[in-house]
């Protein structure tokens, strides 16, 4: 039942893919790679720690822009993504950048059955989770290909940031600097007449300590372009 979906998933990834590749923009610039920059967040070189000379995979890896940067971080890197598309273009990339990298071409969860590796590490970064139909079995494929002691790391994008209005162009923002809130209510009446609070990217940026076992909201824009939440699962855990 579910092969509909994958396919109608792949079939939009290689799409996506031609499109990212070969368009700048914001979120993916092969351009600025080429020219050696990272597309990794400074939160993640920080929490993942020194990867040189670990394995690790990259599951739902795009055409492989972070892939390749954990590679330039020292890395041995594999990635893995649905899109045969975004497969030729990240080892198009890899060769263009002169790293070394293995990418493979297969539906997350027929990953076990096309790769018979271990990892140190397990990776999967922003927009991940919504495309996955199974979280349970994603664990357990998580869990298949690490090695004892290794550790997953994932960041992604919480949903809620979806209920915002991204659209109104009138939205009038007062800042309370003292509690780092901000209200914004349309300039003209919305349509459920809706009201919300949220931080926005004019007030100091919330960042806490990571704790086990907890989620912590490290930035929330007035865009709501980069909510994300980050979890640090380790082998303590």
């Amino acid at each position: 039942m579910n092969k509909k979906y994958f396919d109608a998933n792949k079939e939009l990834w290689d799409e996506f893919a031609k499109i990212h590749y070969e368009t700048e923009s914001e979120s993916y610039s092969v351009k600025s790679f080429l020219e050696g920059q990272s597309t990794l967040k400074s939160y993640e070189l920080r929490e993942m720690g020194n990867v040189k000379g670990k394995s690790l995979l990259h599951l739902q890896c795009h055409f492989g822009l972070d892939t390749l940067s954990w590679a330039r971080e020292g890395a041995i890197v594999t990635g893995i993504d649905i899109s045969s598309e975004g497969i030729r273009l990240a080892k198009l990339l890899a060769k263009r950048a002169k790293l070394e990298a293995q990418f493979i071409e297969s539906n997350l969860y027929d990953s076990p059955k096309v790769l018979f590796k271990k990892f140190d590490i397990v990776y999967t970064s922003i927009g991940v989770l919504c495309w996955l139909n199974d979280l349970k079995e994603w664990g357990a494929i998580i869990s298949h290909f690490l090695k004892p002691g290794g550790f997953f790391y994932i960041a992604e994008i919480h949903p809620f940031s979806m209920v915002f209005d991204n659209e109104t162009k009138t939205a009038i923002v007062q800042a309370n600097t003292k509690a780092k809130f901000a209200s914004a209510v349309s300039g003209e009446k919305m349509a459920q007449g809706l009201r919300y609070e949220y931080i926005t990217k004019d007030e100091a940026v919330v960042e806490k300590p990571l704790e086990k076992g907890r989620v912590r909201i490290l930035e929330i824009g007035s865009e709501i372009d980069s909510v994300e939440n980050i979890w640090g699962i380790s082998k303590e855990d």
